[in-house]
Order: structure tokens, then C-alpha cells, then sequence
């Protein structure tokens, strides 16, 4: 019976697992098309921000624990998939593992250590942060018609 009952509560969690991606896919596709991102960056080689405050958010030199989630981003243009690159966020010299860029001069609150799409949200502060917030640090232009 207890076999039974493991197996089952597996099974829910893999199936809220699943639920929670699906919907932080549904809040991400929601935020390009009705905000159209932000504009502005603080940018610096290839327009990645270098280390300075962009939209509020800091570039620390330790990742934050007070918030820590995590989210999937999927981008597709004219149908065809690209990849969100690993170091979105942490400023160089990086140094990478493997292809896991383990640190750099500091990290953003928001950035990625590899190219799976996985954006780290690691804050001092739990508040909600946007896709347009993230397109800012990464430097990439985010629009209702320009990804």
C-alpha cells in the first residue's frame, strides 16, 4: 500500500511540475505579446550589460538566496528554435565548466549559466521580475514585433 501511495505522490508532483512550466511558458509568451519588453540598457560589449544596475537589478559579486526560483525561456523565430545563450547576466572573465559558466566579475539577479534556457532569478528581495527586465541585461531587443 505504501508503494502505492509513493508512486502516487510522485505522479502529483511530476504532474505540478509540469503545470508550474506551463504556466511561467503561458506568463512569458503573455509578457512579449502584451508589454512589448522595455526599451532601455545599459550596455556594453555586444549590448550585454557589463556590470552596472540595469532596471534596478545589481550585478553582485555572490548569487542571492532570499528569492531563487527558476524559469524556462523558449525562443522562436519564424518557427524556428534559438537558443538562449549560457553567461546571460554574468559579466566576464567568466570562467566555464563544461559549458556551465560557474562565475564572472559579478551576476545579475537575473542570468543563465548555460544554454538549456533555464534563467536564474536569484534576488535579495522576492519580487516579480520581467522578460523585458532580462532582455535588458542579455542586451537583445524585445518588442511586439522584434525578439
Amino acid at each position: 500500500m505504501r508503494r502505492k501511495q509513493r508512486t502516487r505522490q510522485l505522479q502529483l508532483r511530476a504532474l505540478g511540475v509540469v503545470a508550474a512550466l506551463a504556466v511561467v511558458t503561458i506568463v512569458v509568451l503573455a509578457v512579449v505579446a502584451f508589454t512589448g519588453g522595455r526599451a532601455k540598457t545599459q550596455a556594453g560589449i555586444h549590448g550585454a550589460a557589463q556590470g552596472a544596475t540595469v532596471d534596478g537589478i545589481q550585478c553582485q559579486t555572490s548569487e542571492q538566496a532570499a528569492y531563487h526560483i527558476h524559469a524556462h525561456l523558449a525562443v522562436f523565430v519564424s518557427g524556428a528554435s534559438r537558443a538562449v545563450p549560457a553567461g546571460v547576466g554574468i559579466p566576464g572573465p567568466q570562467q566555464v565548466v563544461s559549458g556551465f559558466v560557474e562565475g564572472g566579475k559579478c551576476l545579475y539577479w537575473l542570468h543563465t549559466h548555460d544554454a538549456t534556457g533555464i534563467i536564474h532569478i536569484e534576488s535579495p528581495v522576492q519580487r516579480i521580475y520581467t522578460l523585458g527586465e532580462f532582455f535588458d541585461i542579455w542586451g537583445q531587443p524585445l518588442s511586439s514585433s522584434q525578439v
